[in-house]
C-alpha cells in the first residue's frame, strides 16, 4: 500500500453487518471454514460483485468453499505447520468469483475435504 501511495484501513467490526465498501477490489481469504460463516460470507461478495467490485478469494481447500461459484486463478503451494493444520503442506488457491450470469450454483456447490 505505502509503494503506491494507498492507505489500508483497519476494521474492528463486523463488516457482513454493512454494505460492501467502494472499493475495487476486495480480497477474501480463508472463511469458508464454518456452514453458517460461508453462508454469510457468499451473498455479501455478491454484493460487492453487482456493485461493480471484482471479488478474489483465496483458500487452501477449506470444506465450505462454493467452488461452483468461483474460477481458480492460481494455485500455491504453501509450507504450514500440524500444529495449526493437518498437513505441513497445503494447497492454497487464488479464486475470482463467477458471474451469477455464468449459471454457477454459486450457494449450493460445496465440497469436502
Amino acid at each position: 500500500a505505502r509503494a503506491n501511495g494507498r492507505r489500508i484501513a483497519l476494521v474492528r467490526r463486523d463488516v457482513l453487518d454493512d454494505e460492501p465498501p467502494d472499493a475495487d477490489v476486495i480480497l477474501a481469504g480463508d472463511w469458508a471454514y464454518e456452514a453458517g460463516l460461508a453462508a454469510r460470507v457468499l451473498p455479501w461478495l455478491r454484493r460487492a460483485q453487482d456493485r461493480g467490485i471484482d471479488v478474489l478469494v483465496g483458500d487452501p481447500g477449506r470444506r465450505y468453499l462454493p467452488t461452483g461459484a468461483l474460477v481458480e486463478l492460481a494455485s500455491y503451494e504453501v509450507r504450514t505447520t500440524t500444529d495449526l493444520e493437518d498437513l505441513d503442506l497445503r494447497t492454497g488457491r487464488v479464486f475470482r468469483l463467477a458471474p451469477e450470469s455464468d449459471g454457477l450454483p454459486g450457494q449450493t456447490a460445496m465440497h469436502g475435504t
